[in-house]
């Protein structure tokens, strides 16, 4: 299906995005930041990607609302694993 390989490869972009840079990284794992400011900062990023699946959008807010953007990369390969036993 073109949808879920579509959204496997932005969810894997965004964890490569978080992955490849330490203030991100340390913002999302930071108890100091606000998880609005989470939100926020994830949809910042998403807005200036271009057009994004919106399911991904909601994985990334509902990760930003309980505090666990820090496991996007695990919940990324998670993805791509289940998603390759399905094909």
């Amino acid at each position: 299906n073109q949808r879920v390989e579509a959204f496997g490869r932005e969810l894997q972009s965004f964890a490569d995005l978080v992955a490849g840079h330490a203030d991100l990284r340390q913002a999302f794992a930071s108890v100091a930041v606000p998880r609005q400011s989470k939100r926020d900062l994830v949809s910042a990023l998403l807005d200036r990607s271009g057009p994004v699946i919106d399911e991904l959008r909601r994985l990334l807010d509902l990760l930003a609302d309980n505090d666990r953007l820090p496991l996007v990369a695990l919940v990324a390969e998670a993805y791509h694993d289940k998603s390759m036993e399905a094909a």
